[in-house]
């Protein structure tokens, strides 16, 4: 049965007639399809069990209650959907505007990985906000006769199925993040490939259709469907294969280049750097200035958030498979100031894609400046 739903109302919403009805009769339609529990701002201890949540759906607006379950939701990595239930109308918010709620509720709605409107009003004077671009359009049962309550469930069990397919990044568990890392290795490696075909192939084994799911959404997502394939297909796993491309999902907010990290010209226009690389590349070697320039336009990518996880991988070939004089490489570093980022990225490939310090020309780095870049280029846990 998928997916576990929390149906939150506020206690204020909730002593409405027509949207007491709606939260009541919607969750006794889902009961048969779904594990749903209806909870309101009264009902104590919800906000501790939300781990144990696929989905919180958050009905009507202006709820510090509703605003601290969605605080909760974000931090425990559950997402969530909101249903302003008309809250957010133009003559609503004039009620709001200078409330200590409407910093609250802008950011309860922002974080939403979805957002339901009941009609064709709400949809366009909502829009206008522009806090929230994932907008789904699902008619009140209660309101019209247009629709019902049955028809209600089952576009709603429709939106919660993209709404997980949309947050691959998010929901990964920790062996599930570990499995992509070797996977992409091994992918990319034939050395990694043939030593541990027999340790992944077993833990591979154990997977659930749902985890599947979200490695190949997740390898679409970060540009790796490629070498993840490839990998899985060589362990004899090919029935597992998803096309993720098809499966429909809300667009992401940020869009990574396309293709190989580039390692043979500099993506950065500062004349100032270019002159810098100029001068650093003088009569030093074609693989080092391809290792220098790898580094330098992965740093530039990751400081405005167009860096796939692919990238991190052509690096990693590079370190891994290409012959160089690491002496001149860790100079040219030096001499191009990248030291701390190449030691916490040398970090960062350690960790998750298992490059060993025979094959570092750089020390590895710790620390929370790590777990940032990690983070950065992994996008585990995030939201966007």
């Amino acid at each position: 049965m998928f997916p576990k739903i929390l149906v939150f109302v506020p206690a204020h919403v909730n002593v409405i007639g027509i949207h007491h009805e709606l939260t009541t009769r919607l969750t006794q339609c889902l009961a048969p399809k779904a594990d749903v529990r209806l909870a309101t701002s009264s009902d104590r201890g919800v906000a501790s069990e939300l781990k144990n949540f696929d989905i919180v759906h958050i009905f009507g607006c202006w709820s510090h209650s509703a605003f601290l379950i969605a605080s909760r939701a974000y931090k425990e990595h559950v997402p969530y959907v909101i249903t302003p239930l008309g809250g957010l109308q133009p003559w609503e918010m004039e009620h709001h505007s200078y409330s200590i709620l409407f910093r609250e509720q802008q950011k309860l709605v922002r974080r939403a990985i979805a957002v339901q409107v009941c009609g064709n009003l709400e949809e366009k004077t909502f829009s206008k906000l522009g806090w929230n671009n994932r907008v789904v359009l699902i008619k009140n049962p209660v309101l019209t006769s247009l629709t019902t309550f049955e028809k209600v469930a089952d576009d709603l069990l429709a939106v919660y199925r993209k709404v997980i397919d949309s947050c691959a990044r998010l929901l990964l568990t920790n062996e599930e993040q570990r499995l992509i890392g070797r996977l992409l290795q091994m992918g990319v490696d034939p050395q990694a490939l043939s030593a541990y075909a027999s340790e992944i192939s077993e833990s591979l084994s154990s997977l659930t259709e749902e985890a599947w799911r979200k490695i190949f959404i997740y390898a679409d997502d970060e540009h790796i469907s490629g070498p993840i394939v490839k990998t899985v297909r060589s362990l004899n796993f090919s029935d597992k294969v998803i096309d993720a491309t098809v499966i429909d999902r809300f667009c992401r907010e940020r869009f990574y280049n396309d293709g190989n990290l580039k390692d043979d010209a500099l993506l950065s226009k500062s004349l100032l750097l270019r002159n810098k690389v100029k001068e650093v590349f003088d009569a030093q070697g074609k693989t080092e200035q391809k290792v220098c320039l790898a580094l330098l336009n992965l740093h530039y990518e990751l400081g405005r958030h167009t860096a796939s996880l692919m990238h991190l991988a052509d690096v990693y070939q590079l370190l891994r498979l290409k012959d160089m004089d690491e002496d001149a490489v860790a100079e040219m570093i030096h001499r191009l100031k990248l030291d701390d980022f190449t030691q916490r990225l040398t970090a960062v490939l350690a960790e998750f894609l298992g490059l060993t310090e025979g094959f570092m020309p750089f020390s590895a780095k710790r620390g929370r400046g790590t777990k940032r870049i990690y983070k950065m280029i992994t996008k585990f846990g995030t939201y966007v």
